[in-house]
C-alpha cells in the first residue's frame, strides 16, 4: 500500500509539471528568449511574437480593467498609438503602476505650440513596452475609437481617416507574454522544474534506492568495536521505528502540499478568477508546498538517516562516559546482558532502547538523547510525575512525564543529577524501575516525589 501511495504522489506531481507545460509552456519559451526589437517590420509580421516596441506618439487614454469588489479601481489603461511610419493606430496597454511615463509622454506630444513661450517646451521621451503583438477583438476597437473622438487630439482628422480605413488592428500588453504576466510565467516555470525535477528524483529513488533492512546503520559500524556491535544489536528496532516515523513525516508532507494548494486555489474561486489561480496561484502553492517539503524532509533525513543515528548515540555514550575504555566496557556490559535485558520504549517522536548491563544501564536513542548510568555510583534515584503545561497559537497544552532521576555519589551540585530519563506513561516507568530493581535490589534508594 506504502509503495502504492508513493507512486501516485510522484504521477500527481508529474501530472503537474506536465499540466503547468500545457497551460504557459508555449508563452514561457517566448519569454525566456527575451523580446524582439520590431524594427521595422509590418505589425502583420510580428504577430503573436514577443516584441518591444517604441511608443512616440500616445493620442488617447482610457480605462480597460477595473478591480473587483464594490469599490472600483482602475488596474490597466490603455493609450491608443499613432504610428506615423507605418499609418496605423496601435494600442499598448500598462498597469496603473506603469502609467506615469505613457502620460507623460502624452502631454509632451499634445502640448500646445502657443503655450511653450509662457510655460516651456514639454521633453518628449518615447516609451518602450514589451508583450506579445496580438489582434484586437471588435469592442476593444470600438472602445479605442471612443477614446480618440473623446481626447480629441492634434491631427485629429488624420488619425480618424486613418482608423476609418484601417482593417487590421494590433495591441500589446506591457509586461505579458499571450495575456500572462512576467511574474507568472516565472513560477510557471520554477514549478515546472522543480516538479519535474522532485518526480525523476523519486522515480530513481523507487528504482535504484532500496536497501535491505539493517544494512544502513550496521554500514556506518566498520570497527569491531563493543560500542560498534552495541548499536548494532539496536539497530533492526531502530531501522523500523525510522521508516515508520518517515513514513508518517512523508504523509504530513503530502498533506501540508495539498492544503496550501488548495488554499490558494480556493481564494481565486471565491474571487472568480479562475484563471488567474491556474495562471499563478496554483503553481505558486506548487512551489511553495515543494520548497516547504522538500526543506523539512532534508531536516527529517539529517536527523534520522543512518549515519546521523550512529554519531547522536557515539556522542551521548561519550558524554556519559567521556573515557574510551569505560565506554567499552559499558558496551560490553549491555552486550553480555543480551536481548532479555533490553526493553524498547517507542513514541510517535523518539525511540528508546534501553539495556540494563550488571552495572551499566544504556539508553540509545531515536531522536531523543542517548546516555548511559554507572550504577557503581549511584547514590539515589528520584521518580516524578511532571505535568507541564504550554501554549501556543491554537491554545493551551498539557504534557505529562514519569521521569527518573540518577544521582551519583561525592556529586557536589546535590540538587543536580546525573542522569535523567524521561517515559510517556507510568506503567512504562514501572516497568523500567521493576528491571533496574532486578539488578540492583534495594541496595539504592528511590525517593518518590
Amino acid at each position: 500500500m506504502k509503495k502504492v501511495v508513493d507512486w501516485l504522489i510522484t504521477l500527481m506531481i508529474a501530472v503537474a509539471a506536465a499540466l503547468f507545460i500545457v497551460t504557459s509552456g508555449s508563452s514561457i519559451m517566448k519569454w525566456l528568449p527575451g523580446s524582439s526589437e520590431l524594427g521595422e517590420r509590418e505589425f502583420q509580421e510580428a504577430e503573436g511574437q514577443y516584441i518591444s516596441y517604441i511608443v512616440n506618439n500616445p493620442v488617447a487614454r482610457y480605462d480597460k480593467e477595473y478591480t473587483s469588489g464594490d469599490k472600483k479601481e482602475v488596474m490597466v489603461y490603455e493609450y491608443p498609438v499613432y504610428d506615423k511610419e507605418r499609418q496605423m493606430i496601435l494600442a499598448t496597454a500598462v498597469s496603473r503602476y506603469d502609467k506615469t511615463p505613457m502620460d507623460s509622454l502624452q502631454t509632451a506630444v499634445s502640448w500646445p505650440k502657443e503655450w511653450e513661450a509662457e510655460y516651456g517646451k514639454k521633453e518628449i521621451r518615447p516609451v518602450e513596452v514589451k508583450g506579445t503583438l496580438e489582434r484586437m477583438e471588435e469592442d476593444q476597437i470600438e472602445a479605442v475609437m471612443k477614446a480618440i473622438a473623446e481626447e480629441n487630439p492634434q491631427d485629429l482628422d488624420e488619425i480618424l481617416r486613418l482608423a476609418k480605413n484601417q482593417t487590421d488592428w494590433y495591441w500589446i500588453q506591457d509586461k505579458h507574454i499571450d495575456g500572462i504576466e512576467g511574474y507568472q510565467l516565472r513560477f510557471s516555470l520554477i514549478a515546472i522544474v522543480l516538479s519535474a525535477a522532485i518526480a525523476v528524483a523519486r522515480i530513481i529513488s523507487a528504482l535504484f534506492g532500496k536497501k535491505k533492512s539493517g544494512e544502513g546503520i550496521k554500514k556506518y559500524l566498520s570497527d569491531n568495536s563493543n560500542t560498534s556491535q552495541l548499536i548494532s544489536m539496536a539497530a533492526p528496532a531502530m531501522e523500523q521505528w525510522i521508516r515508520e516515523y518517515q513514513a508518517r513525516q512523508k504523509r504530513n508532507i503530502y498533506m501540508t502540499g495539498v492544503v496550501i494548494v488548495a488554499i490558494l486555489a480556493g481564494i481565486c474561486e471565491l474571487a472568480g478568477a479562475r484563471e488567474q489561480a491556474m495562471l499563478f496561484h496554483i503553481p505558486l502553492g506548487v512551489v511553495i508546498g515543494e520548497v516547504i517539503g522538500c526543506i523539512y524532509w532534508l531536516i527529517v533525513q539529517s536527523q534520522t538517516g543512518e549515519k546521523s543515528v550512529v554519531k547522536a548515540c557515539r556522542k551521548g555514550i561519550a558524554k556519559s562516559l567521556p573515557s574510551k575504555e569505560e565506554q567499552e566496557a559499558a558496551a560490553g556490559d549491555a552486550l553480555e546482558a543480551g536481548k532479555e535485558w533490553m526493553k524498547v520504549v517507542r513514541s510517535k517522536n523518539f525511540l528508546n532502547i534501553y539495556i540494563c548491563g550488571s552495572r551499566y544501564w544504556c539508553r540509545l536513542s531515536v531522536l531523543a538523547w542517548s546516555s548511559v548510568v554507572d550504577s557503581d555510583r549511584l547514590e539515589k534515584m528520584e521518580t516524578e510525575h511532571v505535568i507541564s503545561t504550554y501554549r501556543n497559537s491554537t491554545g493551551k497544552f498539557t504534557s505529562e512525564d514519569y521521569v527518573i532521576r540518577f544521582f551519583y555519589k561525592g556529586n557536589q551540585k546535590k540538587k543536580t543529577c546525573a542522569e535523567y530519563w524521561s517515559f510517556y506513561s507510568q506503567e512504562v516507568c514501572g516497568a523500567m524501575l521493576h528491571m533496574i530493581r532486578q539488578r540492583i535490589g534495594d541496595g539504592v534508594e528511590v525517593i518518590a516525589k
